[in-house]
């Protein structure tokens, strides 16, 4: 007995069979625990379930999730990372390429997200841990400080994050820019 295909079964076929590889492929971050390595900011999520935060990074947005908060990762697509912290909460965050040009997902996500705990360096002082702990940022605190109580601005307002200006959305088209000085430290805020 002779099996015959046509061209529309093979094709059928091999569309089946990239369709269940592509299914099988699990990202390396599924399924694993991971602390964020910064400060972040998210809204209410869709149909008010859990939290979202895009990769640009809108600082003005009401939660606050600080460094070394830790979570389980649910869910890893394309431009997607789905995580579960430890109360329950569903937190998505969703990369927008156009405001990161030289990362991609994956190289954000490095920068974002680490699969060790995150402790706070020795040298920030009291005011500093103070503000890290609540997302807050006033002038004198360090540019490392800065970022891990707000996290990074994106890319497309600020190319390089060690200019003496950092550039971020505080919200949707609305700006703020940190000035600093010699010192690396935050010498003027202006919206």
């Amino acid at each position: 007995m002779q099996t015959r295909f046509t061209r529309r079964t093979a094709m059928f076929l091999l569309a089946a069979v990239l369709c269940g590889l592509s299914a099988c492929a699990t990202s390396r971050w599924t399924d694993q625990t991971v602390y964020s390595r910064v400060g972040m900011k998210f809204e209410s999520g869709r149909r008010n379930v859990g939290w979202l935060m895009y990769s640009t990074n809108h600082i003005g947005l009401p939660k606050h999730i600080p460094a070394g908060t830790k979570f389980t990762v649910s869910d890893h697509r394309r431009n997607r990372i789905e995580l579960t912290g430890e109360d329950g909460v569903a937190v998505h965050i969703e990369f927008v390429p156009r405001s990161h040009p030289g990362f991609s997902f994956d190289a954000w996500l490095e920068r974002q997200l680490s699969t060790a705990p995150v402790e706070l360096p020795a040298d920030l002082d009291a005011r500093e841990r103070d503000a890290i702990g609540q997302g807050r940022y006033e002038i004198g605190m360090s540019r490392a400080a800065l970022f891990l109580s707000i996290g990074y601005p994106p890319e497309s307002l600020t190319p390089n994050q060690n200019d003496a200006k950092l550039t971020y959305e505080i919200k949707r088209l609305n700006k703020i820019a940190f000035q600093f000085d010699d010192r690396n430290r935050i010498s003027a805020i202006r919206n």
